[in-house]
């Protein structure tokens, strides 16, 4: 009953959002706006998010129930990283406030139901859709769990489809600034790290490896990854309309059987040098390419140093503050790994 209560749940609150891009200019829809670049924001997804906030007939229990079987089922499973407890959650018919503090109940109650049931991979939790569509929200209300393993994962939109995007004024939240904000809905709920769940942009190619570099330069700085939306998705998604191509890093051909080469320039920036794991703490980051320079501190000697770089020649390492540096020629690049004590940095190029 309770998976069935979810699957409701679930169909009501994600099927009417499922919007199709409109061709004309922003108009009335059935009494409600629809933009270019966002959903139609309808009475039948308002109001499905707002029973599932009250709890009608038992059904955001029932969603952090459906999480306890889940993790059941995978809290053995090294493939599975964390747990995701809703995708942009919408927001009901009544004011943000009262929507983050019953969004805040949810997370609290899947979070036990996870825990309860053995898990001990991460979990993700999210602001509410206004995220994405304004590029700020306040996220839900702070304190909901003790829980130290828990990531702040927004969505980062910024000047790529937030609402400013399309209006003749400067954006309301630029690109660097969105990293700030999360940063400091994270800091209320404890300094927890964050990791953006989705980023991306669309539109005019140049526009878009612009973004995208800028992107990169941002994540750098505050030292954090994302996940880029989206890697593929096939011909006839609702959320690519009618289209000869299925637009994603991996393009489909939605006209004949021939392939479309992938987008190169994004991949490029998407694999660039970066560490994948680093004793203490990482305290700077800059990468293009192969070329990169980290620097670190480590109270305590360790030798969990890994940098993957993207080259198919032979690297010129410079380092400090490294012992038993290991350059491993891998598929695509190389893997390099070392040993840290104290104050560390290490470049390439």
């Amino acid at each position: 009953m309770a998976l069935l209560a979810t699957v409701a749940v679930l169909a009501a609150v994600i099927l009417p959002n499922m919007g199709v891009q409109p061709t004309a200019p922003p108009a009335i829809a059935g009494g409600f706006l629809q933009t270019q670049n966002g959903n139609i924001t309808d009475g039948a997804s308002n109001r499905a998010f707002q029973n599932f906030y009250f709890n009608t007939d038992d059904i955001r229990v029932a969603l952090a129930q459906t999480w306890g079987k889940l993790a059941q089922l995978y809290k053995d499973e090294p493939m599975v990283a964390g747990f995701d407890l809703l995708n942009e959650p919408g927001f009901g018919e009544t004011a943000p406030a009262t929507t983050s503090h019953l969004l805040a109940k949810f997370y609290a109650e899947a979070t036990r139901k996870i825990r309860a049931a053995g898990a001990k991979q991460i979990i993700f939790f999210e602001p509410s859709i206004f995220w994405s569509g304004l590029g700020v929200d306040t996220g839900p209300t702070p304190g909901f769990t003790q829980d130290t393993n828990i990531v702040f994962s927004p969505h980062l939109y910024g000047e790529a489809i937030t609402m400013d995007s399309d209006w003749p004024i400067p954006p309301l939240v630029g690109l660097e600034r969105q990293f700030m904000l999360a940063e400091r809905v994270a800091e209320q709920d404890g300094d927890v790290p964050v990791w953006p769940g989705e980023y991306g942009k669309w539109g005019e190619d140049q526009d878009v490896i612009d973004w995208v570099n800028r992107y990169a330069v941002a994540e750098d700085d505050h030292l954090i990854g994302s996940a880029y939306w989206v890697w593929k998705q096939a011909c006839g998604d609702p959320q690519n309309g009618i289209g000869p191509v299925g637009d994603a890093l991996i393009m489909q051909n939605c006209a004949g059987p021939s392939e479309i080469p992938p987008k190169t320039d994004i991949l490029n920036v998407l694999s660039r040098a970066y560490p994948q794991s680093a004793p203490g703490t990482l305290t700077s980051l800059t990468s293009s390419g192969s070329t990169f320079k980290m620097t670190g501190t480590t109270d305590t000697p360790g030798c969990g140093l890994t940098v993957w770089v993207p080259s198919s020649a032979e690297l010129d390492l410079k380092s400090s503050g490294i012992t038993d540096l290991d350059p491993q020629s891998v598929s695509g690049g190389w893997l390099v790994t070392g040993c840290a004590d104290g104050e560390y940095s290490l470049s390439n190029g």
